[in-house]
């Protein structure tokens, strides 16, 4: 007979069950994050991809605090708390950004125009990332040389980052040796060069210069020259590297990037500091 009459109590210490709640929360993950995840699979969508880009104000640069910001940086980051997507940005110089995409270290690189050399290496989604609004050349307004057109532009030192792909105007600068091309890994360095006269001119992208003159409160010694064909629209993309591509379907990933983006938002008309 049992010595035990009635009900008896049994004595488990608490941390047996501490250790328990532990373990399942561990290796059992909420549902939510399951369902997820299970669809994330479904749509041939990654959990999270890596981009290297240079450094282009105002849309991806690294700030006085050794920080990764911009518009970029923003976007991303808002895109990421909405889908679950994890998205890795490092800035890098351009030519770093594309060994890096070719090599498939990392999973796309931006911004980047389209040409047929690229193409053979980078899988370009048909949806831009921006759409840039072409090149000025910008001018120090002590430089007393009248300018009414990019023609009258030669046996000049011209900066341009080397990220920037020259396109046909800005091309025509460089033929037949007509002026001499300085390149720069940060178009901010190029800037500083113009605004202490050791070259004659900057090249660059509308919408940076535009951005850039007013962060460094250039106004007063730039000046913008246009090219009126440069008013032409330019696409530009989050390329992938084709590793990537081979796994995942970059044309659902860029839809679902530019629910949270806004191609269009970046084209600016030009400002003119011409007056």
């Amino acid at each position: 007979m049992s010595p035990y009459k009635g009900n008896r109590k049994i004595n488990i210490p608490i941390s047996i069950f501490v250790v328990v709640f532990a373990f399942i929360l561990l290796v059992i993950p909420t549902s939510g994050n399951t369902e997820q995840l299970i669809t994330l699979d479904k749509q041939k969508l990654p959990h999270k991809f890596s981009i290297a880009a240079p450094e282009i104000r105002p849309l991806v640069y690294i700030d006085k605090q050794g920080n990764i910001a911009g518009q970029f940086i923003t976007m991303f980051e808002h895109f990421s708390e909405q889908t679950g997507i994890k998205v890795d940005i490092k800035v890098m110089p351009w030519g770093r950004a594309v060994q890096q995409a070719k090599s498939g270290n990392s999973d796309a690189i931006m911004p980047a125009l389209y040409t047929n050399e690229r193409a053979a290496f980078f899988a370009y989604p048909s949806e831009p990332l921006v759409i840039f609004s072409g090149s000025v050349v910008l001018q120090h307004r002590q430089d007393t040389r009248k300018i009414d057109s990019w023609h009258d532009i030669h046996d000049s030192q011209i900066v341009k980052v080397r990220s920037m792909n020259l396109g046909e105007n800005v091309g025509r600068l460089f033929v037949n040796n007509r002026n001499e091309l300085v390149e720069v890994v940060r178009i901010v360095d190029g800037l500083q060069m113009l605004q202490h006269k050791r070259v004659d001119y900057v090249v660059m992208d509308a919408l940076i210069a535009s951005s850039l003159i007013e962060e460094l409160k250039l106004q007063d010694e730039i000046k913008v020259i246009v090219h009126p064909e440069e008013s032409r629209l330019s696409n530009s993309y989050l390329a992938f590297s084709t590793s990537f591509a081979a796994q995942f379907d970059v044309e659902k990933i860029m839809a679902l990037i530019n629910q949270y983006n806004d191609p269009d938002k970046y084209i600016k008309q030009l400002e003119i500091y011409s007056h």
